[in-house]
């Protein structure tokens, strides 16, 4: 949801290739798909990993009406530990921007909202590292892809 550093688009894309994600939704909000440093960061993963510029508005309750759990990532107070969430039932995460999180009207959309418990005095990471950690515990460290 509105990404506005290409490099972190980019290597989203990658990340999300690596995990098994076959298809990324940007928000109107993001940054070009296919701008030089957003191909960068991906490292070809823009070509293999289907990516869609979309009205989060528009797409979210359709794929609710499809039995995605929507999860937004976020610190609100109400927010389950990444860890705590089941990721065996389809579900789309939404990683907000890089300074203003997720939007307050996608988080509305959202089925619940998850967080990333981090030592330190941190309060999150950026939109790609957020992105591979959450990916990786959906992913569970499977062997096969």
């Amino acid at each position: 949801d509105g990404i506005s550093d290409p490099a972190n688009l980019g290597s989203i894309l990658r990340t999300a290739e690596a995990f098994g994600v076959t298809d990324v939704i940007c928000s109107d909000h993001t940054v070009d798909l296919y701008g030089t440093k957003a191909l960068r960061g991906a490292m070809g993963s823009s070509f293999r990993v289907r990516a869609h510029r979309l009205e989060l508005e528009s797409i979210l309750p359709v794929l609710h009406g499809r039995g995605y759990r929507l999860l937004a990532t976020g610190l609100d107070p109400s927010a389950k530990k990444l860890q705590d969430i089941d990721f065996s039932e389809k579900t789309v995460v939404v990683i907000g921007n890089e300074g203003s999180g997720v939007r307050d009207e996608i988080f509305a959309l959202c089925d619940g909202v998850m967080t990333i418990p981090m030592a330190g005095k941190n309060e999150s990471l950026n939109a790609a590292a957020a992105t591979a950690v959450v990916l990786w515990q959906a992913y569970g460290g499977r062997s096969d892809a």
